[in-house]
């Protein structure tokens, strides 16, 4: 996985795609207001994540790679309590990260992992917690509302929906800094370009216009 940092990480690309400073001031409003709501809010820790979900104002790479620690955490819970499952499930969450960060297709991940590891949850059906099959399906889906979804509303495990709300809160927190950083940096060489431009205009007035 690529660190947040990184020029190519969706978080940088995604901050980058935001064409204006008006743009990316809005966003970052966004995730302000939604990380205090998730910390200062009097409702449930379930409404509070499903707010924040359901606003659409969080970037859906964050919301994928949210869907994904849920999944996985769930995984690891399920398999001191129930029958563990096949190792092509916790691959194909492994695989979905890949597409979040632009390493494979969608049409790739379908293919290879998406349809069959569907197969291999109904075929389960029966054997297995029917719930958690059903999460871990919605789950993969590449819709970010339908997986975030589906990654909280049933949880196996429902005193995990306060680390749910901790852990969305860190991508948040996360993004936000990166966000704050950014502008900074563009307004930075927006100042240094600016000061470039007046001196060879002081330069070039100078040489053609002597006095």
């Amino acid at each position: 996985m690529q660190r947040p940092g990184h020029p190519s990480s969706p978080e940088i690309q995604s901050l980058l795609a935001l064409p204006t400073a008006v743009q990316r001031k809005s966003v970052g409003r966004s995730l302000k207001y939604w990380a205090n709501w998730l910390t200062q809010a009097p409702q449930g820790p379930y409404i509070k994540l499903r707010r924040a979900l359901l606003s659409q104002d969080i970037p859906s790479h964050i919301v994928h790679h949210f869907v994904c620690d849920c999944i996985e955490r769930t995984l690891s819970l399920f398999e001191h309590t129930g029958p563990s499952l096949p190792t092509e499930v916790r691959e194909a969450f492994a695989a979905k990260r890949l597409w979040i960060e632009g390493r494979m297709s969608w049409e790739s991940f379908q293919e290879q992992m998406l349809s069959p590891t569907k197969n291999i949850l109904d075929e389960l059906k029966g054997s297995h917690n029917n719930l958690l099959l059903q999460m871990l399906k919605g789950a993969l889906e590449n819709d970010p509302t339908l997986a975030a979804l589906s990654s909280i509303y049933h949880p196996i495990f429902p005193q995990d929906r306060h680390w749910q709300c901790q852990r969305l809160l860190s991508h948040l927190q996360a993004y936000y800094k990166q966000l704050e950083h950014l502008v900074a940096l563009l307004d930075y060489r927006g100042k240094i370009l600016d000061s470039q431009h007046q001196h060879w205009q002081h330069t070039l007035e100078d040489a053609l216009f002597e006095k």
